[in-house]
C-alpha cells in the first residue's frame, strides 16, 4: 500500500494506492481519502477528483456539522461549539496532575484543559470528549422525563456513543435509545427533538406520515429544528 497527500483545486487529499478495483472516495476523520488501483495514475485520479468536487464539499461540510473533533488542532484559542454556543478552548499546562482535567466556564464560556504533556493532543481530545459526554448525559438526564411525559412513552435505558452518520437510533423491541455524543454541541432545543423524535419511534417505526403526526403533536415546529439541527 502506498500513500502520499495531494492538492486538487485548494482540497488536501489522502491518496492511498492498494489492491481495490475502482477509485474510491470517502471522507474520514474530516479528511478526503481516495483509494486506488496501483495501476490507475495521478492525472486519472485526480480527473475523478475534479468531476466530484461538489460532492466532496458538500461531505465534508457534513462531516464537520455530525463531528465537533474532525477539524481541531487542540490548541489555545480555537473555537468549540457547545451547548448551541461558541466556546474558546484554553490548553493549561500543569506538572502535577497526572490525569487531564475538564473544567467548563459557561459565563464566559470557556472550556479549559489542564495537562502535563501539552504536546499530547490524543489526550487532550479525550479529556474534552469525556467531558463532554459527562455534560451531555446531565442535559439528557433533565429532558427525558419531560419528553417521556410529552409522547407517552418511557424507554428502558439510554447509552451515548460516537455516530456521524445519524443523531440518535432506537431498539423498539429493547425499548432502549442510542444518543450521538456529538449532541453535546447543540442547543437544548435541538436535544429535546432528538429525544422526542426517537420516542416517537417507540409509536411508529418509520419514518412515515403518521409518524410526522405524532411528531407535529408532540413538538409543533419540530421541522425547523430539525432544519437547524442538520444546517
Amino acid at each position: 500500500m502506498n500513500k502520499k497527500e495531494i492538492e486538487v483545486q485548494g482540497l488536501k487529499i489522502i491518496l492511498v494506492k492498494k489492491r481495490v478495483r475502482n477509485i474510491i472516495t470517502k471522507i474520514k476523520d474530516g479528511e478526503v481519502v481516495v483509494s486506488a488501483p496501483y495501476y490507475v495514475s495521478q492525472a486519472e485520479v485526480i480527473n475523478v477528483i475534479e468531476g466530484q468536487q461538489d460532492w466532496i464539499k458538500k461531505a465534508l461540510n457534513k462531516a464537520k456539522n455530525k463531528n465537533i473533533n474532525a477539524f481541531l488542532k487542540y490548541e489555545s484559542g480555537e473555537k468549540i461549539d457547545f451547548e448551541g454556543k461558541e466556546y474558546t478552548l484554553y490548553i493549561v499546562y500543569n506538572d502535577k496532575i497526572k490525569i487531564n482535567k475538564f473544567a467548563l466556564d459557561r459565563s464566559e464560556r470557556i472550556i479549559k484543559i489542564e495537562t502535563s504533556n501539552l504536546e499530547d493532543t490524543d489526550k487532550i481530545k479525550k479529556a474534552i470528549e469525556k467531558g463532554f459526554k459527562k455534560e451531555l448525559a446531565r442535559r439528557i438526564d433533565k429532558f427525558l422525563p419531560e419528553c417521556e411525559e410529552i409522547t407517552g412513552q418511557k424507554v428502558s435505558a439510554y447509552t451515548l456513543r460516537k455516530m456521524t452518520t445519524s443523531w440518535g437510533l432506537c431498539h423498539i423491541k429493547e425499548r432502549d435509545v442510542v444518543f450521538s455524543t456529538q449532541l453535546a454541541r447543540k442547543n437544548d432545543e435541538q436535544l429535546r427533538y432528538v429525544i422526542i423524535h426517537e420516542l416517537t419511534h417507540l409509536i411508529e417505526a418509520n419514518h412515515s406520515s403518521r409518524f410526522k403526526e405524532y411528531m407535529t403533536k408532540f413538538m409543533p415546529d419540530w421541522r425547523r429544528v430539525k432544519k437547524e439541527l442538520n444546517s
